[in-house]
């Protein structure tokens, strides 16, 4: 799981949180399968939204990760 907080000295601030969980699954000598699921929160803190392009980036950056 990985959480992040931002806030302290910035201008946005936002709690998110993630999990990533992958399994992998030999199917022949040479070949493996691999099934991945993903899922998080993200939400504002202080009284602030999180921003639109925030939360976008934050998808991004978590099905990026291999």
């Amino acid at each position: 799981m990985i959480q992040d907080l931002a806030g302290p000295g910035g201008d946005v601030k936002f709690l998110r949180t993630a999990e990533d969980v992958r399994y992998y699954q030999s199917l022949s000598s040479d070949v493996a399968g691999l099934v991945r699921a993903q899922g998080g929160y993200i939400t504002g803190w202080g009284g602030q939204q999180v921003p639109l392009m925030r939360r976008i980036a934050t998808l991004v950056s978590c099905s990026q990760n291999w």
